[in-house]
């Protein structure tokens, strides 16, 4: 009787041994799965991660820094057979390099979904970044055996003649006369002084231009700034006529 009663209990369905069984069997399928998704979701994670750093960067062969106008600058490549500036990273096989004109890219997507004053801000700092970029990238265009162009020695500024007070364009104080503001075409009703146009121009102009571009009119240099290469919209047309009256110092009468 007792036998019986142990075989009954140790081989029917809702015996302990069953019950362990399907618990370790419903274990072991729950292990498969959750192995499955890590392999699945391992193996897609170079792929995305490839994806994102194939938009940042470009691996390329060559990257080197040189130093122009005190400036350092970073290019490399080739890219499509052309070198670029930007930044990058050397590596054991090559290089990761995101050219300079990604970023112009970058911020004029920014640019368009401004408004407002934040849009003029991107404005003013695309254009320079663009100039930037632009500039850089001729000098890395000629590859990394190339030397960099010689920055030409800023020439010396002549002395400015001191005019005699009371006559001619400027009066003993540099400040533009009459006759000077409607020869430069100066309106009347803005002061010009010469002095006051030199450190606008050495603050402002001087770091790009090699020669100055002297003897032109206000309404000239008022467009001039505000154009490429040079972009600069932050100068009132008070500003605009100290500079006038400084690139026409030589002018005295």
């Amino acid at each position: 009787m007792a036998a019986q009663s142990f075989r009954t209990y140790g081989s029917g369905r809702h015996s302990v041994f069953w019950r362990v069984m399907r618990i370790a069997e419903r274990i072991k399928l729950a292990v498969i799965v959750l192995i499955a998704f890590f392999a699945v979701s391992s193996a897609s994670l170079p792929a995305q991660a490839d994806k994102r750093l194939s938009k940042a960067y470009e691996t390329v062969q060559d990257l080197w820094q040189l130093t122009y106008g005190g400036r350092k600058i970073v290019c490399g490549g080739p890219i499509s057979g052309k070198y670029y500036s930007g930044t990058g990273q050397s590596l054991s096989n090559g290089a990761l390099f995101t050219p300079g004109y990604t970023k112009v890219k970058d911020l004029k997507s920014k640019f368009k979904k401004a408004t407002g004053s934040k849009r003029t801000s991107l404005k003013k700092k695309l254009d320079k970044l663009n100039k930037k970029v632009k500039s850089d990238d001729k000098i890395c265009a000629e590859g990394p055996d190339s030397e960099p162009p010689v920055v030409a020695p800023t020439p010396t500024q002549a002395p400015t003649a001191t005019p005699t007070p009371g006559s001619g364009n400027f009066d003993s104080n540099g400040n533009v006369t009459s006759a000077g503001k409607a020869a430069f075409g100066i309106p009347s009703s803005l002061n010009a002084n010469r002095e006051s146009g030199r450190s606008i121009y050495n603050a402002s102009c001087k770091g790009c231009h090699v020669t100055e571009e002297q003897g032109k009119s206000f309404s000239f240099y008022k467009i001039a700034i505000q154009s490429s290469p040079m972009f600069i919209f932050d100068k009132s047309d008070g500003d605009v006529a100290h500079l006038t009256a400084y690139l026409n110092r030589f002018k005295l009468n």
